[in-house]
């Protein structure tokens, strides 16, 4: 995750840059050193006056900043199926898959938006680190449309001991959690969008907590428009993802995982 710094410099030169001085007043405090004189009472009210005007500026600009950070951070995307720069607070690129994972966190809804250079599925698997749930799964597709694009978005859980089969939620007890969906796909490239609760109260799904890392699976089929093509070996990879602070780490993915 890249993090910006604004910096603020003075557009101006020598004592008074970037403010309006008084000519009559300048000249006079000039004047007075030339002559060897005292400065006097009002020069000194007058310098006050400028720092406490440049003060509160610096002040108002740190509000500021700090406003518009917070309006970034709980800002929610739009689940369009676009992505733009800045919409997610997160972002992890894949090298090894080409595959592009976006978050934000706002309130108690995860936002998560997929990128792959594929025209079949893409899916994103929560598991907890300690085992409890395994193959929580959301996986999907979009078909091209002359007018519109038309995604089929699902929320699968698959067996303890692997991810596949993985089979509908609803077939199983649970229930099909996904919020708000909407994917695009686009020259050979496919964006997914949606958004669930961080605890969704289903047995069948992970819970993300603040403070614990999360065991997830990235994946994508080139061309495949169905929820049960093998993805192969070259397209996922497993990462842990602290979705709080934005830490991921990433390691081999022949040893990351059992099942797929």
């Amino acid at each position: 995750m890249i993090r910006r710094y604004r910096t603020f410099q003075d557009s101006g030169r020598g004592t008074n840059r970037g403010l309006a001085v008084s000519p009559k007043k300048e000249s006079h405090a000039v004047d007075s050193q030339k002559d060897g004189a005292p400065l006097s009472i009002d020069w000194f009210c007058h310098r006050r006056k400028i720092v406490k005007i440049r003060t509160l500026s610096l002040l108002m600009l740190l509000v500021l900043g700090l406003v518009a950070v917070g309006l970034a951070q709980t800002q929610e995307p739009s689940i369009d199926g676009k992505i733009t720069a800045g919409e997610y607070r997160n972002l992890y690129y894949s090298n090894s898959i080409r595959m592009s994972l976006y978050w934000s966190i706002v309130g108690d809804t995860l936002y998560i938006g997929l990128r792959a250079p594929a025209e079949g599925w893409l899916a994103i698997n929560f598991m907890q680190m300690d085992g409890a749930i395994h193959g929580d799964t959301i996986i999907g597709f979009v078909d091209p449309g002359l007018f519109s694009d038309k995604l089929e978005l699902a929320d699968h859980v698959a067996p303890a001991d692997g991810h596949f089969p993985h089979m509908d939620d609803t077939d199983v007890g649970g229930e099909d959690n996904i919020l708000e969906k909407d994917g695009t796909e686009n020259d050979g490239v496919t964006i997914i969008e949606f958004s669930r609760k961080l605890n969704t109260g289903d047995e069948n799904d992970t819970v993300i907590m603040e403070g614990m890392d999360t065991m997830i699976m990235l994946a994508y089929a080139p061309e495949a428009d169905d929820y049960q093509t093998y993805h192969g070996v070259i397209e996922r990879i497993a990462l842990t993802v602290n979705f709080f602070n934005g830490f991921v780490n990433d390691f081999p993915t022949d040893t990351s995982h059992t099942g797929s």
